[in-house]
C-alpha cells in the first residue's frame, strides 16, 4: 500500500494521465458529476481505486512471504547457534549469539505483523469491492438526494458513524459503510478504520480516539475536520491517480454488470488538477494536492502536521497566512503562529500497524 501512496515515475504518470483523458468520455470531476444526484461515478473511481489497493497488497504479501522465509531460515540459525553455546557453557559464544538472535527473532516478528497487516488489507479490499458491487448493479448508485463522499472500513476494534441527522450507526468489521457530507466517523480506545474519499485520491486513517468530520464542501474541494485525535492521509496527486483508473479499468471485462457500470461512468481528470484536499483543526488549515502526511491535536490546543512526501499548505483557521511544509519535516501550529520547520525523525510510524 506505501508504493501506491508514493505514486509512479514522473514519466509514467504523464504517459497515463494523457492516456486516461483520452479514455474518458465526457463530463467534469467526480463531484461534479454528483450534482445531479448520481453517485455512480464516484463509486467507480472508488472500485477502481480498491482494486489497485489489493493489487499490491497482494504484490506486497508475496514479497513479504519470501522474506519471511528467509527470515525463519536465520532465526532458526541463530537459535541453533544459540543452543550449541548453551548446552556446551560457552559463555563467550553465548554472548556472540545473543544479539544476532535478538535481531534475527525481531526481523521475524516485524515480518510476521506486516504479513498480517498486508493480508488485513486484502480482506478489507475484498469486502470493499463487494459492497460497491452492489450498488453498481443493483442501480442504488443512480439517481436520488443521497450524494457519497467516502467509503469506511473498519481496521481494528470499534468504530461509530454519526450521521448528520444525530443518528449513530456502528461500523462493523468486514463490512464497509458510505459517508455522506456532514458524517462523523468516531474511533474508540485502541481502534483504527480507513476512509477512501476525495473522488477515490485519499486514504485517511483515523488512529485510536479520534473524531473525523467530512464537511460539506464545493465541488472543486474535500474538506475534513479533525476535532480530537490524529490521522494519515495519502493523496494521490492527479496524473498518478489518472493512471491507477485508467489501468484498472480494464480488469473487470469478466463481471458484465461492472463493466457496463465502468463504461457508462462519465469522468475526465482534467479538472482534478484544481481540485484541493483540505484537512481542518481548531487552529490549523492543511491544503493538499498530492502527499503523505499526518495531523494531530496535540496538548495546550496545537496541532502537529509531519510531511512524510511531498508538501503541505500549512496555514491559519481561515486558511490564510499558509506556510509552504516541505517533505521530512515537521512543525506545530499554535494560536500564536507557526514553529520552525524541523527535521522529521523516524517517528512511531502508527499507521503500518
Amino acid at each position: 500500500m506505501q508504493q501506491l501512496e508514493k505514486g509512479r515515475a514522473t514519466s509514467k504518470r504523464l504517459y497515463l494521465a494523457v492516456a486516461a483523458m483520452a479514455f474518458f468520455l465526457s463530463g467534469g470531476s467526480l463531484r461534479c458529476a454528483q450534482d445531479t444526484g448520481n453517485n455512480e461515478s464516484f463509486l467507480v473511481a472508488l472500485l477502481l481505486k480498491t482494486s489497485a489497493i489489493k493489487e499490491l497488497a497482494v504484490a506486497d504479501l508475496e514479497r513479504c512471504d519470501r522474506e519471511l522465509e528467509m527470515s525463519e531460515k536465520k532465526f532458526q540459525e541463530a537459535e541453533k547457534r544459540m543452543t550449541n553455546a548453551q548446552e556446551t557453557h560457552n559463555d563467550q559464544a553465548i554472548y556472540a549469539a545473543r544479539e544476532p538472535l535478538l535481531k534475527a527473532r525481531a526481523e521475524r516478528n516485524r515480518l510476521r505483523q506486516t504479513r498480517e497487516r498486508l493480508d488485513m488489507a486484502i480482506k478489507r479490499a475484498d469486502a470493499s469491492t463487494a459492497a460497491l458491487r452492489d450498488l453498481l448493479i443493483s442501480g442504488q448508485s443512480r439517481g436520488g438526494n443521497s450524494l457519497m463522499c467516502g467509503s469506511l472500513s473498519l481496521r481494528s476494534g470499534k468504530a461509530t458513524v454519526l450521521k448528520k441527522d444525530g443518528t449513530k450507526a456502528p461500523l462493523k468489521s468486514g463490512r464497509p459503510g458510505f459517508l455522506e457530507p456532514g458524517d462523523e466517523v468516531m474511533t474508540e480506545g485502541e481502534s483504527s478504520a480507513e476512509i477512501l474519499t476525495f473522488d477515490g485520491r485519499a486514504v485517511v486513517q483515523l488512529g485510536e480516539r479520534t473524531q473525523l468530520r467530512l464537511e460539506e464542501d464545493g465541488p472543486q474541494e474535500q474538506v475534513l475536520r479533525l476535532v480530537q485525535g490524529r490521522l494519515y492521509c495519502a493523496v494521490d496527486e492527479a496524473a498518478a491517480f489518472a493512471g491507477i483508473l485508467q489501468e484498472q479499468t480494464g480488469k473487470f471485462e469478466a463481471d458484465q454488470g461492472l463493466k457496463e457500470a465502468v463504461a457508462r461512468s462519465s469522468v475526465r481528470p482534467e479538472g482534478w488538477v484544481d481540485n484541493t484536499f483540505t484537512v481542518r483543526t481548531p487552529n490549523a488549515c492543511c491544503s493538499i494536492k498530492g502527499t503523505n502526511f499526518t495531523v494531530e491535536l496535540i496538548g495546550s490546543g496545537a496541532t502537529g502536521i509531519s510531511v512524510i512526501s511531498g508538501a503541505v499548505e500549512v496555514g491559519d483557521p481561515d486558511c490564510r497566512k499558509k506556510v509552504r511544509v516541505q517533505q521530512g519535516t515537521r512543525v506545530t501550529m499554535i494560536k500564536t503562529g507557526i514553529s520552525e520547520p524541523r527535521e522529521l525523525t523516524d517517528a512511531d510510524k502508527w499507521w503500518e500497524k
